[in-house]
């Protein structure tokens, strides 16, 4: 009930224990028994029943108060509304004109002790803050430049605090002493705590109504201070809606004009302080135990916020606003490199191990943005099969390793997931152990769940295997499964590679997998290479479901242009074909516009540190890195986000990331892999600017290596205006001779 402010809060009075109280204040005086038993029996739905309740208001409502104290509707209601056979103790608190109170019903004489009000007061001042998200918290992404020009993390916004009008007349209320007869001006940092104002003279006018309405107006902060010219100050009262370390009252008390006494700050959250303060919201063990930590300030040349390259959103206007989002580039560095990267690529680039687009299952499954082909990897030099480049691998050097020293020899069948790389996993380990004279039987997890009964066993170990681990869903049912049918608990788990979205989603998975009958960690759980990608299947349409549609959408309109229309074939046959061969590896983008050859890696990789140069990477493999590191910039790296979105700031991909990574293959996978929002310029006129010169630069030069992922890079211009990237591709071809 909006006209009610209810809280509770527990009172510790000197040698005896903690009461908890239960506060109603409402600024009206016509509340009845009917919607104060309303507003409590919402209030306990929520709350633990209270020792004591107290009725907060002015001595104007005391012939009302007294009614509802001793009204038997009150009184017969209320214990069914605390669900308590004993009703707590039913007292009131009124405050004259001047501030003062008198307390009334149960436990009168307490109520009336200056402890308890002051108590009372912060406690119920701390709900309003913090219920209303009084702190502007930055979050590692940005920091603030206050109105005094200092710079911090946090900004404490009054503002947001004033939502309710019972909430703003029980902050009105604390200012009564303040409100003398004499008052002609109530001044205020901000407009946007007038209303504060407005409701303590409603409130004071209501028990004096000869009281005189003073003016009420802004002087602006810090920025306004100078030129505002304070009228009869001797008679005003300045409000100052925060503070964190008094300085805007000392400059106000320079000016020789007011003194002291007259300027009242409504929420302080610094050191020690003779302001008159209304609520201190600092943490304080004894007095505000659930009080904030002290905001530190800096001076702009000594910011250490400055120099994490943290954005600075200023805190501008009378009504203390953060600026419009300030748009913050970051160039991508190869510092930026995850730590497995390189190890990973240097297994498996330019093996045919990595494809994009790839669809699981039959036609209609779901699609991958990356797919891992890990089956001919465990089928290198297993039984008949032939060694490769792969043999000599870290990743089944660790696989071998792993497969001698840690599983044991009792182990009697091996259950393995449905994938054809799981399989082959399950076959390589069997072909390891080659236990002499003992039958080790391959079961898939479908034939598991298809008879489980069938599947029960109470001696030897069983090894469940899975060829990659992204959700983790199929390998926990799995794990589920066997707490049922391995009666002995002995059950081991490998897993190839772990491509779960974060460390996080990892940890949560070998969690649920490793816990057994007799708690966590029961199960050993070994993992190969453990990797962080985008849960594509999480993620959406690609870029590739768009084209795709885009094309079958085309339909039989297909460009006049005979050059145009070849190239739209070609690529939709690239699509039709791309199931049959395990998505694409070399065709993930458009043709070169230099050669119509597809898009190469060049030597030096930035992100790659090892020799390259007779591998031939496809661009299924630069796409992965690339995903792999815009992935790592945006969940964090040292848990310091480099491209995420608040709404006080942007963070995008600098332009200038074109200039320097200017293969065509490496611009092509950023645009593929980045998020839309990551090359959003619109907001930032310079990056605009600068983003159109190195895209016309491009298209110029189509017809030279410098300009080859024109097609991919093409967006919204020589006239045309096109909203999707994908789409503009494909009629770049024209618009590469206007």
């Amino acid at each position: 009930m909006y006209e009610l402010f209810i809280y509770d809060f527990l009172y510790n009075a000197e040698a005896t224990k903690a009461s908890r109280v239960t506060v109603v204040f409402s600024p009206h005086e016509d509340m009845d028994a009917d919607r104060l038993i309303d507003g409590l029996r919402g209030h306990f739905d929520r709350s633990i029943v209270p020792d004591q309740v107290v009725i907060v208001g002015t001595e104007h409502g005391l012939d009302f108060h007294r009614k509802l104290l001793t009204d038997p509707k009150m009184l017969e209601r209320l214990p069914a509304v605390t669900r308590y056979l004993g009703p707590p103790a039913l007292g009131a608190l009124q405050f004259t004109p001047a501030g003062k109170y008198t307390a009334i019903g149960d436990n009168a004489e307490k109520l009336a002790k200056q402890p308890f009000v002051d108590a009372l007061r912060q406690a119920g001042l701390m709900s309003i803050f913090q219920t209303r998200n009084g702190i502007l918290e930055s979050q590692g992404l940005h920091h603030y430049v206050k109105p005094s020009g200092k710079h911090s993390d946090r900004f404490i916004r009054t503002a947001n605090v004033l939502i309710r009008s019972a909430e703003v007349g029980f902050i009105a209320l604390w200012l009564l002493p303040f409100l003398k007869d004499s008052l002609k001006h109530i001044y205020t940092d901000t407009a946007a705590i007038n209303l504060v104002a407005y409701a303590a003279v409603m409130l004071r006018r209501q028990m004096a109504p000869g009281f005189p309405t003073p003016s009420i107006d802004s002087f602006g902060s810090y920025t306004g201070l100078p030129d505002f010219r304070f009228h009869d100050p001797t008679n005003s009262l300045l409000l100052i809606s925060a503070s964190t370390s008094a300085d805007l009252e000392a400059k106000v008390l320079n000016r020789r004009e007011v003194r002291a006494d007259q300027i009242v700050t409504l929420f302080y959250l610094g050191s020690e302080t003779d302001s008159q303060v209304l609520c201190d919201i600092g943490h304080d063990p004894t007095r505000n135990p659930n009080g904030y930590e002290r905001i530190r300030s800096y001076d702009s040349d000594r910011c250490p916020l400055c120099r994490e390259h943290l954005a600075a959103v200023s805190i501008v206007g009378d009504q203390f606003l953060p600026e419009s989002p300030c748009i913050v580039p970051y160039m991508i560095r190869s510092a930026d490199v995850p730590s497995w990267l390189n190890e990973f690529m240097e297994d498996f680039a330019g093996r045919g191990v990595v494809s994009c687009y790839h669809r699981l299952g039959s036609a209609g499954g779901p699609m991958r943005d990356v797919f891992l082909h890990l089956d001919h990897v465990f089928r290198d030099g297993c039984g008949d099969a032939p060694s490769t480049e792969l043999s000599s691998t870290g990743f089944l050097s660790r696989l071998d390793r792993v497969l001698t020293q840690s599983v044991p020899a009792k182990v009697r069948r091996i259950i393995c997931l449905d994938d054809i790389a799981a399989k082959q996993l399950a076959e390589r380990i069997k072909c390891h152990l080659g236990v002499a004279g003992v039958k080790l039987p391959i079961i898939t997890a479908g034939e598991m769940h298809a008879d489980l009964g069938a599947c029960v066993s109470e001696e030897g170990t069983s090894l469940v295997v899975a060829s990659t681990v992204a959700s983790g869903r199929s390998l926990m049912s799995v794990s589920q499964s066997m707490r049922q049918i391995q009666k002995n608990h002995c059950i081991q788990y490998l897993v190839g590679v772990s491509r779960a979205e974060d460390e996080q989603r990892f940890r949560e998975i070998c969690s649920n997998v490793q816990y057994g009958e007799h708690g966590p960690g029961e199960y050993d759980l070994h993992v190969i290479r453990s990797i962080c990608l985008p849960d594509d299947a999480a993620a959406g349409s690609s870029s590739w479901d768009e084209e795709n549609a885009f094309l079958h959408d085309l339909g039989n309109d297909t460009p006049e242009d005979p050059q145009l229309r070849a190239l739209v074939n070609a690529r939709r046959q690239e699509f039709r074909d791309a199931p049959g061969q395990g998505g694409f590896r070399d065709n993930l983008f458009w043709r070169s516009t230099a050669d119509q050859q597809p898009l190469k890696l060049r030597p030096n990789f930035a992100f790659w540190n090892f020799d390259y140069a007779e591998r031939n990477p496809t661009q299924a493999d630069v796409f992965l890195t690339v995903t792999s590191v815009l992935h790592g910039l945006r969940g964090g790296q040292l848990k310091k986000p480099k491209l995420q979105h608040h709404e006080h700031s942007r963070h995008v991909l600098s332009p200038h990331c074109f200039e320097r990574f200017n293969d065509g293959v490496i611009q092509a996978s950023i645009l593929r892999g980045a998020r839309r929002a990551e090359l959003d310029y619109r907001a930032s006129d310079p990056l605009s600017r600068t983003m159109k010169s190195i895209l016309e630069s491009i298209f110029e030069n189509y017809d030279s290596p410098r300009g080859e992922a024109s097609l991919e890079s093409y967006e919204g211009v020589s006239g045309i205006d096109y909203t999707n990237r994908d789409d503009a591709a494909r009629h770049a071809v024209y618009c590469r001779d206007n």
